[in-house]
């Protein structure tokens, strides 16, 4: 009997990036996305770029359909579309991991970002996966936050 659920570890994640990050507003499975019934795993905005972060248990044959298919919606209670959207494959062992919330932090997973650059969908990396923790999502959310506000003011 699996002792963590995905809904769970998305809660303990959010609390992570909401740890790292105080000025940022980061939601567990709690935001609709307009005209939809849809709820992304975890939204993060700071001040208002809306990232959505879609998380699964490995092998996670669904999470890239997932984050994709997040890009160019909204969220119920902004205007702005989600323009970036990372997919976690989580570590199958962590289903039956004891004290989860005691080592969140330390806990690595699978990762690849789709966003929208320009009018046209980019998967990074190209092929396979990178490997990171809560920090380093963290720092990765951050980075492209900038690199969204950066392109709206600029436009490159």
């Amino acid at each position: 009997m699996t002792k963590n659920h995905e809904s769970e570890i998305n809660k303990l994640i959010a609390e992570a990036l909401k740890g790292e990050r105080s000025d940022w507003d980061v939601f567990a499975q709690s935001k609709c996305l307009k005209g939809s019934d849809d709820v992304p795993d975890i939204v993060v905005y700071s001040p208002s770029v809306p990232i959505s972060v879609e998380t699964e248990f490995a092998p996670a044959s669904n999470v890239e359909i997932e984050a994709r298919g997040r890009l160019g919606k909204a969220i119920e209670e902004s205007s702005l579309p989600i323009e970036r959207a990372f997919a976690l494959r989580l570590p199958e062992s962590l289903k039956e991991e004891d004290n989860v919330e005691d080592k969140i932090q330390k806990i690595t997973f699978e990762f690849c970002l789709f966003a929208i650059v320009r009018t046209e969908v980019q998967r990074g990396p190209r092929d396979g996966w990178e490997v990171t923790n809560v920090s380093g999502l963290a720092e990765m959310i951050l980075k492209e936050m900038v690199a969204a506000f950066e392109f709206f003011q600029h436009g490159r």
